[in-house]
């Protein structure tokens, strides 16, 4: 389809483009998808390097979204099966490390089955896509926004979506500037997981590498279980076996969110726990050095239990300010 054509028909795809868009500016998205989905599918003389400058003129558009994911929807819908992953490594690679106003990240296929909770579980993409929507759309703030869905026209399959990049880490590699700060993760943790029980919804994954915190300290939830079948049944069909799944589902989730806020709150050292930690990794390596006076390795060893047992009333405290969190969260019943 020629440029003219996509842009008469105000562009295709899965993610139609927003109302009150110029003819002039419809020419200039449908060039760009049209360039983009010929790179990709191998019929463009445009370089990896081309490519990248003209995903740069449009940069500052938030409607670019929508036109790279149109592009790369053509560009698989027209490929043979086994070029598709060949194709998304391609897209993948032009968006990556990129610095846009609005970015997005291609999400792949991945394995579709899993053992959970000793039961054998079928998951598939466009499942997972749907639930990262409901999950948006009961807590926006806290989910990463899903964007597109791509298919395979040809074999009928979820060629994988795009959804929001989050400028962040990890909750395994998150550092709070403060107290207060992660105080705040805690709560929001908190907060979403409680919105999905109040539905009887339910992550299934939610490790701390399926929580991303922003640079600002707000968390982004990723990456839920799309699950379709439970032992080769519908997921969702009203039985015990299945009934039994979704409730551990649920306490899951809780145990994970709970879990999450005790090492956050654990993490809170003062100056006094540093200075304590220090002086009892000093006492305990001078210990077991050679040579140590008898008078002097019977101080160390005095010293060492009475760090000790600060260490243990010091943990003690915050096991008790962990409860007393979710005494004022309302979710004492989790523990």
């Amino acid at each position: 389809m020629s440029p003219d054509a996509i842009a008469e028909k105000g562009l295709h795809g899965v993610m139609p483009l927003p109302e009150g868009i110029s003819k002039e500016q419809k020419e200039r998205y449908a060039a760009f998808e049209v360039a983009v989905r010929d790179f990709l599918s191998g019929k463009s003389p445009h370089t990896e390097e081309s490519i990248r400058e003209l995903v740069d003129t449009i940069n500052s558009d938030a409607n670019y979204i929508a036109v790279f994911g149109n592009a790369l929807n053509s560009a698989l819908n027209e490929a043979p099966d086994d070029r598709c992953d060949e194709i998304a490594a391609e897209a993948k690679e032009i968006l990556l490390n990129r610095e846009f106003s609005h970015k997005i990240w291609f999400k792949p296929p991945h394995v579709l089955n899993y053992d959970r909770f000793g039961r054998k579980v079928t998951c598939s993409l466009e499942k997972e896509y749907s639930m990262l929507e409901t999950f948006y759309a009961i807590d926006p703030e806290h989910v990463a926004k899903p964007t597109t869905m791509l298919f395979n026209s040809l074999t009928g399959s979820i060629a994988g979506y795009l959804m929001e990049y989050v400028e962040g880490v990890p909750l395994s590699k998150w550092v709070p500037r403060d107290d207060l700060q992660a105080m705040d993760v805690a709560h929001q943790i908190i907060s979403f997981t409680k919105k999905l029980q109040k539905r009887g919804l339910a992550h299934l994954d939610l490790q701390e590498n399926n929580i991303m915190v922003t640079r600002n300290g707000v968390i982004k939830v990723i990456d839920p279980y799309g699950v379709v079948e439970v032992d080769g049944k519908p997921a969702h069909e009203d039985n015990n076996n299945n009934k039994d799944f979704w409730e551990t589902a649920l306490r899951n989730d809780r145990e994970y969110a709970a879990g999450h806020c005790f090492s956050i709150i654990a993490s809170m050292l003062t100056e006094e726990d540093v200075r304590r930690s220090e002086k009892l990794h000093e006492d305990t390596s001078a210990l077991q050095g050679n040579g140590a006076p008898k008078e002097a390795s019977a101080y160390l060893l005095t010293e060492i239990r009475e760090l000790r047992a600060q260490e243990s009333a010091a943990q003690n405290r915050k096991e008790e300010a962990f409860r007393k969190f979710m005494d004022e969260e309302g979710i004492a019943d989790w523990l």
